[in-house]
């Protein structure tokens, strides 16, 4: 199935949905706004989460140990379910999501960059990893890149 624009495409640093409650009341925010898509910044979960949550699709990565301060996700709708074509999580500031749509590939990529406070050399690998990953999307018509 393929979407032909999503109603809505959202992005929303939530500072931390670590307890599984707080991902319900996202699921809530996305009933209220009708939203298909939800970008989700500083998840603060660990690993890679791919589960149903009330009937929304919710893919995540987080770091695999250590801090857990960074994480990015997307909530999905039915329809953005219907959509999906894959993801990929590329690390856990960077998960990219691909869907079908009426003018062909919709590449979505959310992004949680580093704080200006932190090492250069870590920007540095983020943004270079970040371009990367941008230049590898040769298959899309349309590239979303939020953080």
């Amino acid at each position: 199935m393929e979407i032909a624009v999503p109603k809505q495409n959202l992005k929303w640093n939530v500072c931390t949905i670590k307890e599984e409650s707080q991902l319900l009341l996202l699921t809530d925010e996305m009933n209220k706004w009708q939203c298909d898509i939800l970008r989700i910044s500083e998840t603060h979960r660990s690993e890679i989460e791919d589960h149903l949550v009330k009937g929304y699709k919710f893919v995540a990565k987080g770091p695999e140990e250590g801090s857990h301060r960074s994480g990015v996700g997307f909530l999905l709708s039915k329809v953005a379910q219907s959509a999906l074509q894959g993801y990929d999580p590329v690390s856990d500031r960077i998960l990219l999501a691909k869907f079908t749509t009426m003018i062909g590939c919709l590449t979505v990529i959310q992004v949680y960059a580093p704080m200006a406070n932190a090492p250069v050399e870590e920007i540095d690998l983020f943004y270079d990893l970040l371009q990367n990953t941008i230049n590898e999307q040769t298959d899309t018509a349309s590239l979303d890149c939020h953080g």
